[in-house]
C-alpha cells in the first residue's frame, strides 16, 4: 500500500491511541500486526554495527528507502537489557532524530567502558521503526597523544617592547598518524638565552591559536616551543623551537658607586644608541627591592643626560643600593643594571678656614663697617669641600682677646651697623657644615669706624735743616710725615705741613710758610 501524508498523520494518531488504550494487552504483541498503523510504520535500520575507537564509538547501519524518511533515532544504554536513552546529535532532537546521517560518532567520557545501542528510522509525520537489536562497543583508553603543534611562529611587538606575539597551526592528527582524538589544550614553554632549559609559562585551551607575552626584557634572546595536549593527558612532542629577541635600548654597563660625606657617586658607562636621550638612576635601601627612579636636575624626564649621579644629602652611616637604565624616544627604556651600593659616611670634617678677610668703613655712616672674605674651596684636611652650610662672624673692640659671636650667615658678607663712630674694632670668620663642624677662625682684620676728626695728626718726625753751600741765603728743611694721629690711632686726614722758624734761639717760633 502507497502511504500518504495524510494517511501518515492518521497512523500517528492510531499510535497515541493505541498506546493509550492497549495497556492492558499482552505486551509481546501490543499492535496488530495487520493494521494500517503498523503497515505504514518506516521499517528498521538493518546492519547495524558499532566500532570502538579512542573516546568514542562509531556506529553505522544501512539506509532506509522510503521517501517519507525524515532521520534515524539512536539510543544508548549501559546494559544490554537495560533502558535505552535518545542520544541527541545534529539532527532535530525536537523530532526525535538524531541524525539524518548513517553513520554517527558518539563521543563518551569514560573509556574502557561498554555501551549498547539500538537504532530506529523516524519518518516525516513522526512515525518510528522498530528498534534494531542492540549492538555494543568499549570505548578505547587514550594512550595516544596529538601530533605536535605546527608553523610555530614568534614575532616581537612594534608597538610594545617586552612582548612577543606567539601563533601556531593546531594538530591534526595523533602522534601516530592516525584521527586526532581529543586535544584539549596548549602549554607554551620558554628559555632565556644562557639561562637554561625552556620553563612553562602558560596553559591555553585548545581553542586558542595565539599567544602574547610580555613583560620580556629588551634585547633578550628568546627561544620558544608548545606542546599539544588531551584530555587524556597525552602530551605531544614539543612543536620545532622558534628563536626572538626583543627590542630595546643596550643596558648601561660598569655601573659603579662611590662612598663619599654624605654623598654616593654613581658612574656607569655610556650607551652607544641614536634613540638615546638620557639615563634613569633608581636607589633602594635593599639590593632586591624597592629602587625608586631619582630625580635629575636638568630638567628632563629622566634623571640625567651625564654618565655619572651624585646622591647628596644623605644619612651619614646608611648603605644605598643603585641600578641604572638607559631612556629613549617615544618611551623606549633598557633592561636595568646590575645593582651596585655605596655607605654615606659622616662628615667629621670641618670646612676649611674662609680667607682675605677685609673690613671697610664705611665713609657717609660712621656706624656702619662691611665685612667681606673669600668662600673656602676644600675642607680643614684638604680634601673635597662636603656640606658648606654658613659663617660666624665675631668681633672684638680695640684689642683681640675678647671676640664674641655677632651673626650667623651663609653668604661670604656681613654689614656691622650701629657702632660707635671713630673707634677700632677686630673682626674675624669661622665657615661650618650640615652636620655643625666649624672650621679654625680666619686671621683677624683690624678697622677703625669714620667719625669727626678730633685728633690731630702725630708730629712730624726726623726734622733736619742744612744751609745751602750754593746760597748763603738759603736753609733747606727735611722731615717725614706722621704715621698715626696724635694719640697713636691711624693717621686720618692729614693735609699738609706747616714750617715755624726762630732767631737766635727757640723760644720765638713763628711760621715761615
Amino acid at each position: 500500500m502507497k502511504k500518504t501524508k495524510a494517511g501518515a498523520g492518521l497512523a500517528a494518531a492510531l499510535l497515541l491511541t493505541l498506546v493509550a488504550v492497549s495497556c492492558d494487552r499482552d505486551r509481546s504483541n501490543p499492535l496488530d500486526a495487520r493494521s494500517d498503523f503498523v503497515k505504514n510504520r518506516p521499517e528498521a535500520p538493518a546492519q547495524l554495527a558499532a566500532v570502538p575507537g579512542v573516546g568514542v564509538i562509531r556506529l553505522a547501519w544501512q539506509a532506509v528507502t522510503d521517501r517519507d524518511l525524515a532521520g534515524y533515532a539512536l539510543f544508548r544504554s549501559k546494559r544490554s537489557n537495560g533502558t535505552y536513552a535518545f542520544v541527541a546529535g545534529d539532527g532535530d532532537s525536537t523530532a526525535g532524530i538524531t541524525t539524518g546521517k548513517t553513520i554517527y560518532a558518539d563521543s563518551v567520557r569514560s573509556q574502557n567502558r561498554t555501551y549498547f545501542y539500538r537504532v530506529a528510522a523516524i519518518d516525516t509525520g513522526g512515525l518510528q521503526s522498530e528498534l534494531t537489536a542492540f549492538v555494543g562497543a568499549t570505548a578505547l583508553e587514550d594512550n595516544v597523544s596529538p601530533e605536535s603543534p605546527q608553523s610555530l611562529s614568534a614575532v616581537p611587538d612594534e608597538d610594545v617592547l617586552g612582548r612577543v606575539i606567539l601563533r601556531w597551526s593546531a594538530p591534526q592528527n595523533d602522534s601516530d598518524g592516525r584521527d586526532l582524538s581529543g586535544l584539549a589544550g596548549y602549554i607554551i614553554l620558554r628559555a632565556e638565552a644562557g639561562t637554561g632549559g625552556a620553563v612553562p609559562i602558560d596553559t591555553l585551551l585548545a581553542g586558542v591559536r595565539e599567544f602574547q607575552d610580555t613583560g620580556l626584557k629588551t634585547l633578550t634572546t628568546y627561544n620558544y616551543t608548545i606542546v599539544a595536549f588531551d584530555a587524556a593527558e597525552n602530551s605531544s612532542r614539543p612543536a620545532t623551537a622558534v628563536q626572538v629577541t626583543t627590542p630595546g635600548l643596550p643596558t648601561p654597563t660598569g655601573v659603579s658607586a662611590a662612598d663619599g660625606i654624605g654623598r654616593v657617586s654613581v658612574t656607569w658607562g655610556a650607551v652607544d644608541d641614536e634613540a638615546l636621550i638620557g639615563y634613569d638612576v633608581f636607589r633602594s635601601t635593599r639590593s632586591d627591592e624597592g629602587y625608586v627612579r631619582l630625580q635629575g636636575t636638568e630638567g628632563g624626564s629622566f634623571t640625567t643626560g651625564r654618565t655619572s649621579y651624585v646622591d647628596s644629602n644623605l644619612a651619614g652611616g646608611d648603605l644605598f643600593f643603585y641600578r641604572v637604565r638607559a631612556v629613549g624616544r617615544d618611551d623606549a627604556v633598557s633592561e636595568l643594571s646590575t645593582f651596585v651600593s655605596a655607605e654615606a659616611q659622616d662628615d667629621e670634617v670641618p670646612p676649611g678656614s674662609p680667607g682675605n678677610l677685609a673690613a671697610v668703613p664705611d665713609a657717609a655712616d660712621f656706624g656702619h663697617i662691611t665685612v667681606s672674605w673669600n668662600v673656602p674651596q676644600r675642607d680643614a684636611d684638604g680634601g673635597e669641600m662636603t656640606g658648606l652650610s654658613g659663617y660666624a662672624v665675631f668681633r672684638s673692640e680695640e684689642t683681640t682677646d675678647s671676640f664674641v659671636s655677632i651673626a650667623t650667615v651663609s653668604e661670604p658678607r656681613y654689614e656691622d651697623t650701629g657702632l660707635e663712630e671713630s673707634s677700632t674694632y677686630y673682626y674675624t670668620v669661622t665657615a661650618f657644615d650640615e652636620t655643625g663642624n666649624e672650621s679654625g677662625r680666619s686671621a683677624a682684620v683690624r678697622v677703625r669706624t669714620q667719625g669727626e676728626d678730633r685728633v690731630g695728626p702725630g708730629s712730624p718726625q726726623n726734622v733736619s735743616a742744612v744751609a745751602d753751600e750754593s746760597a748763603t741765603d738759603r736753609i733747606v728743611v727735611r722731615w717725614s710725615a706722621p704715621s698715626t694721629d696724635a694719640d697713636g690711632e691711624e693717621l686720618t686726614g692729614l693735609a699738609g705741613f706747616v714750617v715755624f722758624r726762630s732767631e737766635g734761639g727757640p723760644g720765638s717760633f713763628v711760621p715761615a710758610d
